[in-house]
């Protein structure tokens, strides 16, 4: 991972400022505020700045998404307690639905569950270099994502994937290469891929061991990444405290995700 993602605190003690965080996602994928003063609404806060740098795409039928672990919510999932592999969000949807950018923003860091980043485009390109496998060839494999229970035609050569997504999502499922060289979308997910080819494991692990913690997260600590390349998972949840609200957003005529 670049040395230069700054994930480091950074206390603000002004309004943050939006060309300063387009201009932190397209150099480095990642904008980091600490201490952030959010009022007394952080749900309409955080809704506001998202508008502000794009168009919200809803997530479960919630613009704002509130993440508190519960024991019923399968358990490596975004609503559960045990680590979550890494990954880009919401990776089965259609372009048009699946997010630029994440903005995160905690409003209590309870006990373990350390948000992790890594920048996949740069780990891509040091392996492209270092890789005995031809890594152009696995991220250009098609997959296509369908609704448990359903079929995909003309699939011979395609990894096809089931998923339960909400309801609202039907007929917004993705199918093409897992890494789309136009846009320079990655669409990657550890337990997903790993599953699909072997060689994946070596990428997966690659991804583990150049990922960084959040260092220091606490409450009014906001972060926002490229969906596009910053994959992103967390370590397990040790208390039932810990709540965080996210924001999905398309970031219209801007082009992030230089490696």
């Amino acid at each position: 991972m670049s040395e230069l993602m700054p994930i480091e605190r950074n206390p603000v003690t002004s309004p943050i400022n939006t060309e300063e965080v387009k201009k932190a996602l397209a150099t480095h994928g990642v904008y980091r505020a600490d201490e952030v003063d959010f009022g007394n609404d952080p749900h309409a806060f955080v809704l506001a700045l998202g508008r502000q740098l794009g168009p919200v795409v809803p997530q479960y039928g919630e613009e704002v998404l509130e993440l508190v672990p519960r024991r019923d919510a399968k358990q490596n999932g975004p609503f559960g307690y045990d680590a979550f592999p890494l990954h880009t969000d919401a990776l089965f949807k259609k372009d048009g639905r699946t997010p630029d950018a994440i903005i995160m923003l905690c409003m209590h860091p309870g006990e373990g569950g350390e948000h992790l980043l890594v920048n996949g485009h740069a780990v891509i390109a040091e392996l492209q270099r270092t890789s005995r496998i031809d890594i152009d060839a696995l991220l250009a494999l098609e997959i296509a994502f369908c609704h448990k229970g359903e079929t995909v035609e003309d699939a011979a050569d395609v990894f096809v994937l089931p998923v339960a997504p909400p309801q609202e999502e039907a007929g917004h499922l993705y199918r093409g290469p897992i890494y789309n060289i136009s846009d320079a979308r990655l669409r990657y997910a550890t337990t997903l891929m790993n599953r699909i080819h072997n060689d994946f494991n070596e990428v997966s692990q690659a991804m583990e061991q150049s990922a960084s913690p959040l260092q220091n997260v606490q409450t009014g600590s906001l972060w926002i990444t490229d969906n596009k390349r910053i994959l992103h998972g967390r370590k397990k949840i040790l208390s039932p405290e810990r709540k965080m609200l996210r924001v999905h957003l398309k970031l219209a005529g801007t082009h992030l995700s230089t490696p």
